[in-house]
């Protein structure tokens, strides 16, 4: 739904992107030696 848009368009596009896009981040947290999303038990559904 892109009726409230004030500039530009494809912002419809823009949650599967996200999605897409996270199997790409790096989810190891250096300053805390873990995975902080595995411990809060963060999950894509």
């Amino acid at each position: 739904y892109e009726a409230t848009t004030s500039w530009g368009g494809g912002t419809r596009l823009g949650p599967r992107a996200i999605l897409e896009a996270s199997r790409y981040v790096e989810l190891y947290d250096q300053e805390f030696d873990c995975e902080p999303a595995q411990l809060l038990g963060i999950h894509t559904l």
